[in-house]
């Protein structure tokens, strides 16, 4: 029986053309050092789903593949020296994929949130923190640009709470008050359907927003199903990613930058 083997595998994908991001389903690696070496090459991005991490799924992998997984803790290590992009299932790893394609990897984890929901808001400052993202506080310039026009009970720091009764045209000039600034790298807008929400509106000013800041990481959390589902389509278009939670884009984007 012929084996092919994971080096081999990159070696050809590094190759191929038509491939653009590298992802494997991996419970053992025979011939480690040779994948070593090869990875040390490869200028493609490499996602790997590493199976067998518990007891019980080492007992597995070795029921139906008659080989051992080998210690996941020297894996994560491996990896992490090799800068390979490390998945925890596999929706994380094809959401990493579609990240990694419409977003170079970014050096810098400073997370500036603008929300219509409070509560959101602190979800996601939790995650982030959680996850090795800062969340850094809005400078002065910014908040009396802020001051402007937001109501006089917003939060005057980040996560930036719009209210419930905002509109698209508060969250677009959120976004233009944000425009250029140098405090984040990271921007997340979390919207959540109320009565004066505009989601399809909203959607297309963040599009607009992440077309003049391509310096910029922007991601969307649009909560909901029906009401959102233009919205979310929008931002599909236009390769903006959206989360149906803050835990969700602060794990994966954590990834992107740790």
């Amino acid at each position: 029986m012929l084996n092919t083997y994971f080096y081999e595998i990159v070696q050809f994908l590094e190759e191929d053309e038509d491939t653009d991001i590298i992802c494997l389903y991996v419970e053992g690696l025979k011939k480690g050092k040779e994948f070593i070496r090869v990875m040390k090459h490869v200028k493609k991005p490499v996602i790997i789903l590493k199976a067998g991490n518990t007891k019980s799924g080492s007992k597995a992998i070795n029921s139906h593949t008659g080989s051992l997984a080998g210690s996941s803790r020297v894996y994560k290590g491996v990896f992490r020296q090799l800068r390979v992009f490390s998945a925890d299932n596999i929706s994380e790893m094809f959401s990493l994929a579609h990240l990694l394609m419409v977003n170079k990897k970014s050096e810098g984890n400073n997370v500036c949130i603008v929300t219509n929901a409070g509560g959101g808001g602190v979800l996601a400052t939790d995650a982030c923190e959680t996850n090795g993202l800062n969340i850094p506080a809005i400078p002065l310039i910014v908040r009396k640009e802020l001051d402007k026009f937001l109501p006089d009970s917003w939060s005057r720091n980040n996560p930036v709470d719009v209210l419930g009764d905002a509109d698209s045209t508060r969250y677009s000039n959120v976004f233009k008050a944000l425009n250029n600034k140098n405090f984040y790298n990271i921007l997340l807008c979390i919207l959540t359907p109320q009565g004066m929400t505009e989601p399809l509106k909203t959607a297309e000013a963040l599009v607009n927003f992440a077309k003049k800041n391509k310096d910029k990481r922007v991601f969307a959390c649009f909560m909901g199903e029906r009401s959102v589902k233009e919205a979310r389509e929008c931002l599909h278009k236009n390769n903006i990613l959206n989360f149906k939670e803050p835990y969700d884009f602060a794990r994966l984007i954590s990834k992107m930058v740790n």
